[in-house]
């Protein structure tokens, strides 16, 4: 579950929480407002694109929604430090017009060994034992591309943008949605 891009990318699954990321997530459960540790590294310092995400820091943190400015101050209040609050939120994708190539027709060379049904049945024999190596080697690469992405999706799920507090330790908490 990868957020953004980043040097480090530990799986969330994997993380540990670190005593600061306990504790804020534990205060603000407190107040009956949900967190989680979405990330762990160095915010960035300027605004970055990856694909359809763009994550930058929020310049002005009054104009930040009234629930989520109430979180930020719930946990400066309890003594959890914020390195940074970053925004997150989904861009579209333009996709470009596709080229119009010409057809170049390829004479097919006559095998004098082996007549047109067999070559026929070659391939098609060929193309059954091949079939299952090609779908696992493609399942292996899409799950290698998009797998950095499934953060996102999950995150994009409650709503967009989504607002990260950067905490001292450099645990990323999400701490709500725009929208919420």
């Amino acid at each position: 579950m990868i957020p953004f891009p980043l040097e480090k990318k530990p799986q969330v699954s994997d993380q540990v929480l670190t005593v600061i990321a306990y504790q804020a997530i534990k205060t603000l459960l407190e107040t009956g407002r949900s967190s989680q540790v979405i990330w762990r590294g160095e915010p960035p310092l300027l605004p970055v694109r990856k694909d359809n995400w763009e994550l930058g820091p929020v310049t002005n943190e009054y104009t930040l929604p009234l629930e989520i400015q109430r979180r930020i101050n719930i946990l400066r209040n309890n003594d959890i430090s914020i390195k940074q609050v970053l925004i997150a939120h989904e861009v579209p994708i333009v996709v470009p017009k596709p080229v119009e190539t010409k057809k170049v027709e390829i004479p097919a060379s006559p095998s004098p060994m082996l007549s047109p049904s067999t070559r026929r049945a070659l391939l098609i024999g060929l193309a059954i034992v091949l079939a299952p190596f090609v779908l696992v080697g493609l399942a292996f690469v899409a799950a290698a591309i998009l797998a950095p992405f499934v953060a996102l999706y999950v995150l994009a799920c409650g709503g967009d943008p989504v607002v990260v507090c950067v905490l001292e330790d450099d645990s990323w908490l999400m701490i709500g949605w725009w929208y919420e």
